[in-house]
């Protein structure tokens, strides 16, 4: 019975041990979430970065700066512009969605990116997604794409560029 408490009290430290390190080590990700809102008529992108890694990055994407001293309403307004010059979508096949960056803004440990469209009739898209990529060849972007209740997600990792997402099947199921 001892032995057996001892052998779990022993794995249950190297299981929180191994928490704690995952924890202190970021993983280097973002998450992006475009929606197709019917309703308004317009195609919704918010992009979630970790705060620690935007502010990470700063300095190795204008190295020419001193962003160390650089106002936070400064540098986070250029992220939001080194974002929507990396992220985009293109009909399949077609021409570009026309982005407006709208904004950006800091809630808790996240530094948000807010871009929208008008929603085309077209529902099916190539989507490009090189945010801190191009710093960290680690980063993973994911992407979820949510349209009538349906989300579909694609995710950047490695050498992946250009991934398609079709959500024409959504509404050819007739979902309300």
């Amino acid at each position: 019975m001892i032995r057996s408490f001892s052998l779990v009290t022993l794995w249950a430290c190297l299981f929180f041990m191994a928490l704690s390190g995952v924890a202190a080590h970021s993983r280097k990700a973002a998450i992006t979430r475009v929606v197709l809102n019917e309703r308004t008529g317009v195609i919704e992108v918010m992009h979630r970065f970790s705060l620690h890694d935007a502010e990470h990055a700063a300095p190795l994407m204008w190295p020419e700066e001193d962003t160390a001293t650089m106002r936070a309403d400064v540098w986070q307004t250029a992220f939001a512009s080194y974002v929507a010059e990396r992220f985009s979508l293109r009909y399949l096949g077609g021409e570009a969605v026309p982005l407006t960056l709208v904004g950006q803004e800091v809630e808790g440990e996240f530094l948000w990116v807010y871009q929208e469209a008008p929603l085309g009739d077209g529902l099916a898209f190539e989507v490009t997604h090189r945010a801190l990529r191009d710093i960290w060849p680690t980063q993973a972007n994911m992407v979820n794409f949510e349209f009538r209740g349906v989300v579909r997600t694609v995710t950047f990792t490695g050498e992946v560029v250009v991934m398609p997402v079709d959500l024409n099947a959504i509404r050819n199921e007739g979902r309300p």
